[in-house]
């Protein structure tokens, strides 16, 4: 009955009831207070992406992601599935036991007899659940079903190496994911509606393939994929390439229709410090009329990325748009001032606003509440260096550096860790520690461009030129026509035939 203070979460729309939901059963970031249930969900919170260490390629749980960003994906959530359709709302037990509950919807004729699952009936094989929402158990002793309801895909197994239900179940030695793959075709033909999946088209994103762009490019424009997944495809355009064709499509990108794509299109600009204004004025024409944009995840994120504009490039109307958007942000900030990371975020703002003295005391304030934690140690040095106060950037970075290196000890496999640990070793001058860590990041992986190219400057710096060279080489092979690779590759082409040395200026990179 409304006008007793419940919402109205059975309207023909699901939108609401989905995302009354989801604050609670998906991986996100909270980005403002005061969510009520209604209330859009990117109005209030930040949903992670199918990133690499949450999902899959092809969209599969991974770690612990809470189903929302999986149902995302699935064709139910297209055709208007809601929760309630399965669930009780209130206890979250299922409606049906069974099958049941799938031929609710599902024509029991067609779908709930081997003719369709090709198992005998009663067994596992012959579950819907077990075929189309495989579980995962987390803290050993917690299942957690995916819920992407996607068609067992054991050639996909075979192709990028990611799980299928299939084998989840047969796991005798002769009972392989091609043995299974090609019961799949003998059973329902060689033809998928899908293919080529989207899996593979990210899992070529991700390793940065040059012939993956087109693809992520379609796949970005392809209606008849969730959001999430689109999202997916321009953050990796965004991130992990710089050519003619990628900008253009992220580009395109920031006029989506979906705000969680228009949000994955601005990942383009991170980082991005314009070094004229023309390029100021470039960066201000592609994301200033986000700040008046109708979801406040996207205004937020264009307001964050347009603080680095020097004064004079927005006009009146855009600097009031942006004064505007940037109280969102701080106010979502603020909300959890308890947190390191949040006075990192603030720290990084009033940088790039120039406010150097109010930058410092919030990179204080996040040592101060987890000195163990590192990252703000980096920005406060990079800081301070700029006013050269020189001792105290010194004891900063050494205090990084033992942090990283306990950090690299803990996790010995992650790669960004050994990349950080790197630059701030190479910024104390122990350059064989620099390589060392610089070497290990690109090993661990070779896919992304900051962690080669840093490599490579450093043996231009050291004059070893055989590795500068093919380092080079492995950068134009990794983006092929990426302009700063050219002109790195040109000048240690020139240094190497005349055994001159022409150091690249050293940057430090913001941590976080």
């Amino acid at each position: 009955r409304y006008g007793y203070g419940l919402a109205k979460l059975k309207d023909a729309n699901p939108r609401a009831q989905l995302e009354t939901c989801a604050p609670c059963h998906s991986h996100r970031q909270h980005i403002y207070p005061g969510f009520q249930p209604g209330d859009k969900f990117l109005d209030y919170f930040n949903l992670s992406l199918l990133d690499e260490h949450l999902y899959y390629p092809d969209g599969q749980i991974n770690e612990e992601v809470y189903v929302y960003g999986s149902f995302l994906q699935s064709l139910m959530h297209r055709k208007g599935v809601r929760c309630t359709d399965c669930h009780d709302p209130h206890t979250t037990k299922l409606k049906f036991e069974g099958n049941r509950l799938c031929t609710q919807c599902h024509l029991p004729a067609k779908y709930d007899g081997p003719n369709h699952h090709h198992h005998k009936i009663g067994t596992e094989g012959a579950s819907c659940v077990e075929c189309h929402m495989p579980s995962k158990n987390y803290m050993v002793v917690d299942p957690r079903r995916d819920h992407s309801l996607r068609v067992p895909r054991p050639d996909l197994t075979v192709k990028i190496g990611t799980p299928n239900a299939c084998n989840g179940c047969h796991t005798k030695p002769e009972e392989t994911p091609q043995w299974a793959a090609d019961k799949v075709v003998e059973w329902y033909g060689p033809k998928r509606r899908q293919d080529p999946h989207y899996g593979e088209i990210i899992a070529a994103g991700r390793k940065s393939a040059p012939s993956a762009v087109p693809k992520l490019a379609k796949l970005s424009r392809d209606r008849n994929e969730g959001a999430i997944v689109r999202a997916t495809a321009v953050s990796l355009l965004a991130t992990r390439y710089d050519t003619v064709a990628s900008r253009d499509a992220v580009y395109k990108a920031l006029k989506d229709s979906d705000p969680l794509v228009r949000t994955a299109a601005l990942q383009i600009f991170e980082g991005w410090q314009p070094r004229s204004r023309e390029e100021a004025e470039e960066q201000k024409r592609r994301i200033a009329p986000l700040l008046t944009d109708s979801t406040r995840l996207v205004r937020i994120t264009a307001a964050r990325l347009l603080s680095v504009l020097p004064p004079g490039i927005l006009n009146t109307d855009e600097q009031q748009h942006l004064a505007l958007a940037l109280t969102e942000y701080q106010t979502g900030l603020n909300a959890h001032a308890d947190q390191s990371g949040v006075h990192l975020s603030l720290g990084l703002l009033y940088a790039n606003q120039g406010k150097a003295q109010q930058s410092a005391d919030e990179y204080r304030t996040a040592i101060r509440l987890e000195p163990n934690v590192a990252g703000p140690r980096s920005n406060l040095a990079g800081l301070l260096e700029q006013q050269g106060e020189t001792e105290e950037v010194r004891r900063l970075r050494e205090e990084e550096a033992e942090i990283l290196a306990r950090d690299a000890r803990l996790l010995p496999n992650n790669a960004t860790i050994q990349y950080r640990l790197g630059l701030v070793n190479y910024l104390l001058g122990r350059e064989d520690q620099a390589t060392a860590a610089l070497e290990r990041a690109y090993v661990l992986d070779p896919t992304v461009p900051d962690f080669l190219m840093t490599l490579t400057l450093l043996y231009e710096k050291q004059q070893q030129w055989d590795k500068a060279l093919d380092a080079a080489d492995r950068l134009m092979r990794l983006q092929p026509g990426n302009p700063m690779f050219l002109e790195i590759q040109g000048r240690i082409q020139q240094g190497a035939s005349r055994g001159t040395r022409r150091p690249p200026e050293a940057t430090e990179k913001s941590g976080g």
